[in-house]
């Protein structure tokens, strides 16, 4: 993995940073909603 990361180009991981932070920005996001979608149905 590290050599990996060594290979491609700074521009590169930058973009594969934010894209990586993005998705899980996403990701919590849609979990939040979805634990408050199950306790309102839930009631």
């Amino acid at each position: 993995m590290y050599l990996l990361a060594s290979i491609i180009p700074d521009n590169q991981k930058r973009i594969f940073k934010i894209f990586l932070l993005k998705k899980s920005k996403c990701l919590l996001f849609s979990f939040f909603w979805y634990n408050i979608y199950n306790k309102l149905k839930g009631e």
